[in-house]
């Protein structure tokens, strides 16, 4: 957005690569699992699993994704030296958190397995996938970063551009190791680590090109303030998405203690739920990138006007979603489960599923200011309090009395507790 193009169309558009890219994302480990799940049920019992405790590392460091991008944005309103600090901190901590967590993963395979289960039937196959991701796990975050980084300087076409060419890369090779060169389980796990791999390069190399960077990267120092500051954001963001994601897994865990159909329902709800939120990240992103870069200038005027409309898009889009979701429910639910069991739980508190996308929206795009204005701490401070006053009491209250309406009702709840305290924070910071 150089020509600073802030109407509804300017912003979607500058939004659009990066809602694309949220949909992508998950694309490779459906491609895998379709792909795998052809050749041999077998493979993809053990894929699965290795596919769960990788999934499970990559997540605990997603705060290199929203601090990397929040840095440098706000790095690009000072001097290009700054910004190549950014980058360079943002890489560096990626690196060790990488070859740490390689050596972590690599010495507690055993255990490891235990914990998820591996049954001697499919431990092979789980090895053989698990130990060659473990090669490439450093490349997975470096990618990831890289990717945030991009995004961090505006550059979220090329952003897209790098996760569909992984995309590519990852079922191309995957494809022809398992049905023309027959490499067994072996190919689907370098497909994917060669993809990550070949991203962080050329996305390196395209960064270094970048006008900001370009004959900086390499001379730049970092500052002890830079490494406390971005260490610091990072544990606060490590600490809202624990929160977050401890959430879904007790509202699972009190589903599952419901019956067999309550918890299939509650999973088809998350998917549906969570679907909304893919699209929903691009103009979080987009209020990320743009508020920390007017923000670090000061320039609040503009930060008003972009925040305004990015509110306005993203409560369009969870009306859309509501929509959607009141007229094609179910289709939508049918795509899923045909059983009557669980489709009648499912419809029998889908409207407040329905009317809740609005919220869910509302909530979202807040995250996403909160992130530009470096709001990190009182992000987690508010998701803790919110899920320990608010979904908790409410969710443990549907699981003693056997409601699976209940539960989901803490959760949509919650996402409105969220909206609220993003909405007082951001009047207070940007308002006041």
């Amino acid at each position: 957005m150089e020509r600073e193009d802030f109407s509804y169309k300017g912003l979607f558009l500058f939004s659009l690569p990066s809602i694309l890219s949220s949909l992508l994302e998950p694309l490779s480990a459906t491609i895998d699992t379709a792909l795998v799940g052809q050749v041999s049920t077998e493979w993809l019992g053990g894929m699965a699993l290795a596919v769960t405790l990788l999934s499970s590392f990559t997540w605990m460091f997603n705060f290199l994704v929203h601090a990397s991008t929040q840095s440098v944005a706000s790095s690009i309103g000072s001097d290009t030296e700054n910004v190549s600090e950014s980058v360079k901190t943002a890489l560096l901590v990626a690196l060790f958190i990488g070859l740490g967590t390689t050596v972590f993963l690599w010495v507690a395979k055993p255990l490891l397995y235990q914990m998820v289960g591996v049954t001697p039937e499919i431990y092979a196959h789980t090895d053989t996938y698990f130990s060659i991701r473990v090669y490439g796990h450093c490349f997975t975050l470096l990618y990831t970063t890289l990717i945030s980084l991009l995004r961090g300087l505006g550059r979220v076409n090329l952003g897209f551009i790098m996760v569909g060419l992984t995309t590519i890369i990852n079922a191309s090779i995957t494809y022809l190791a398992l049905f023309v060169f027959d490499w067994g389980l072996e190919g689907a796990a370098w497909g994917t680590t060669s993809s990550f791999t070949l991203g962080s390069i050329i996305s390196f190399i395209i960064l270094l090109r970048d006008k900001n960077i370009k004959g900086r990267f390499f001379k730049s120092k970092i500052k002890k303030e830079k490494w406390f500051r971005f260490g610091n954001n990072s544990i606060n963001i490590f600490g809202r998405s624990f929160t977050l994601t401890t959430c879904f897994f007790l509202s699972t865990r009190f589903a599952s203690t419901l019956g067999v159909q309550d918890l299939a329902a509650h999973q088809i709800l998350l998917q549906v739920w969570l679907f909304c939120s893919f699209l929903l990240d691009g103009v979080a992103v987009t209020g990320t990138v743009l508020g920390a870069k007017y923000f670090s200038k000061g320039e609040k005027q503009k930060l008003r006007l972009i925040y305004k409309r990015l509110l306005i898009l993203g409560a369009l889009i969870g009306f859309a979603f509501t929509v959607v979701y009141a007229i094609g429910g179910e289709f939508i639910v049918s795509m899923f489960s045909n059983d009557n069991g669980v489709t009648s739980i499912i419809f029998s508190f889908w409207l407040m599923i329905v009317l809740s996308q609005f919220f869910n929206a509302i909530a979202f795009v807040y995250d996403g200011l909160l992130f530009g204005l470096e709001e990190f701490k009182y992000l987690r401070k508010h998701m803790m309090i919110g899920g320990a006053l608010v979904f908790l009491p409410i969710a443990i209250f549907g699981q003693m009395n056997g409601s699976l309406a209940v539960i989901w009702a803490g959760m949509i709840i919650l996402n409105i507790y969220r909206g609220l305290s993003g909405f007082a924070r951001v009047k207070r910071v940007v308002y006041e």
